[in-house]
């Protein structure tokens, strides 16, 4: 049986998935173009408005009070809770959901929620450690320690470390459970955030007050630094 090849009609069909391709594309960036500028938007807007409600409290606080040391208390224990650098704290806040999902994206796909939750009770309770549940607790840590060392700030440290505990726990999405069925959305959200309470709260907190330290060192160092450089050059 012979096939014969017609040349035009390949040629037509080439330039039509050519064009379907091109338009195919020329959507993907509209769309991530699009995405991208209501992403910065809203951050602009977010970060905003909490420069305005902080200013605003602190403002109302200051004038209830009417002194100045009291606004300098309030400067400090806002940017103890919130950050000192606020578009950080805002694209902590934002990135968190993405790190969550994420860290259930990779438990789905690279092992289980029943294998992690073996290896966290074989650790916690001697029988089974498993190095690999030490070197995820001290990872969420160490991103709440780097965090707190460079911006300060209590509730976006331990929202980062909370994330990704909430992935794992939300991992149990579709398992089949033994008493009720099949874990839902409610289920999953539930222990998710059971779990990012009881694991991933006390992580952040740790590393909060280790990027503390760790902060008010780098601190008393710049400034005796910056003292002996003063008084270098004030020599004669």
């Amino acid at each position: 049986m012979q096939i014969e090849f017609d040349g035009t009609t390949a040629r037509n069909s080439l330039r039509a998935i050519y064009r379907y391709l091109f338009a195919l594309f020329g959507w993907v960036y509209r769309g991530c173009s699009w995405v991208a500028g209501q992403t910065t938007n809203m951050t602009r807007e977010v970060r905003r408005w909490a420069g305005s409600v902080t200013s605003t409290l602190s403002d109302s606080f200051s004038a209830a009070l009417g002194a100045e040391r009291t606004r300098r208390v309030l400067e400090r224990v806002t940017n103890g809770l919130i950050g000192i650098r606020r578009e950080i704290s805002v694209v902590a806040f934002l990135s968190a959901p993405f790190l969550a999902f994420g860290t259930e994206w990779w438990v789905v796909t690279n092992s289980s929620y029943r294998h992690i939750e073996s290896m966290a009770v074989g650790t916690w309770t001697g029988a089974n450690p498993e190095p690999l549940v030490f070197v995820g607790a001290a990872a969420i840590v160490a991103v709440a320690t780097l965090f707190t060392v460079f911006n300060s700030g209590l509730i976006p440290a331990t929202v980062l470390a909370m994330a990704p505990t909430f992935g794992i726990g939300f991992a149990r999405y579709g398992l089949p459970a033994e008493y009720y069925g099949t874990v839902g959305i409610p289920d999953a959200t539930a222990i998710g955030l059971m779990i990012a309470v009881v694991v991933g709260l006390p992580l952040g907190v740790t590393g909060f007050l280790i990027g503390t330290v760790l902060r008010r060192i780098r601190g008393y160092f710049e400034d005796q630094s910056g003292a002996g450089e003063a008084s270098m050059q004030a020599e004669p």
